[in-house]
């Protein structure tokens, strides 16, 4: 990253295989694997987010329009016109999502201070306290792989750099057109389903060819009924990035696996290069 925080995907790509390659790389992404999905879980507004992509890029956009914009607020015109245009989701689906956000606790909807005819998308301290939860999530695996600068101890600290996070994301995305799904459609295609993400960190946990996974516990684990589990593996099984063995195993392709490896460094390199760029120079 540069010092605005702009990111050069050849060198982040570079960058994240030589995390692959870092000694403790295994054990991080044993930790990712396993933190990530399980404070997910935590809270109701959490388990929404994750299970509906849609749903946590409209409130990933919300806290960061808020954040970039603290006069005008996050417009719900705004937020309709950054996710058409990045083709996240069509206008009626994002009213949906925002009128289900509300529904859920994760903002409160007003008339803009500049326009009545407007309204405002003000994300709740529910809702902040998801992005930390998630913050915190990824550290203790960012650590082991990346050099990070000392991270405040202060929950309100943690608070205000999870928030800068999140509208860094948003930045990059709109400004510079940067996403970590890029070139990367299997992780896209998981991602769309139910739970999909979820599913995936299971399967890239060990880092073999192959998995253990029984599809009733992870249904279990994921509120999510066993037959959409098999449909998640089948849509992957049509692809070819894995096969049912039976008895509770998978197979993955070793270029699946391979990209696994790859997607979760890919995970732990941004944030380990987003704290590093804005904290080493504080």
């Amino acid at each position: 990253m540069d010092k605005r925080g702009r990111i050069n995907l050849a060198a982040f790509n570079a960058h994240a295989e030589t995390l692959c390659a870092h000694p403790r790389f295994a054990e991080a992404r044993a930790r990712f694997c396993a933190d990530v999905p399980a404070r997910w879980m935590e809270t109701p507004l959490q388990r929404w987010l994750i299970a509906d992509t849609g749903g946590l890029a409209v409130a990933l956009c919300i806290a960061g329009m808020h954040r970039l914009f603290a006069e005008q607020g996050a417009q719900q015109q705004m937020i309709i016109n950054t996710l058409t245009a990045a083709g996240v989701a069509s206008a009626a689906r994002v009213r949906s999502l925002v009128e289900q956000l509300e529904y859920r606790g994760g903002i409160t909807i007003e008339p803009s201070p500049h326009d009545r005819r407007a309204r405002r998308l003000v994300p709740t301290d529910l809702l902040a306290q998801t992005h930390l939860s998630w913050l915190e999530s990824v550290l203790p695996a960012v650590a082991m792989v990346c050099n990070l600068p000392p991270i405040p101890a202060a929950s309100e600290a943690r608070q205000e750099l999870a928030n800068r996070y999140v509208t860094s994301i948003i930045m990059r995305q709109s400004m510079d057109g940067f996403t970590i799904y890029d070139g990367f459609p299997e992780m896209a295609a998981f991602l769309e389903r139910r739970q999909g993400y979820l599913l995936m960190l299971d399967i890239a946990a060990t880092g073999e060819t192959t998995v253990p996974l029984n599809r009733s516990d992870t249904a279990r684990r994921y509120a999510v009924s066993p037959q959409h589990v098999s449909a998640l593996l089948g849509h992957a099984e049509e692809q070819g990035w894995l096969s049912r063995a039976g008895k509770g195993l998978i197979h993955l392709s070793p270029d699946f696996a391979h990209r696994l490896n790859i997607w979760v460094a890919r995970e732990l390199a941004i944030v380990g290069l987003w704290l590093t760029t804005k904290l080493g120079r504080e």
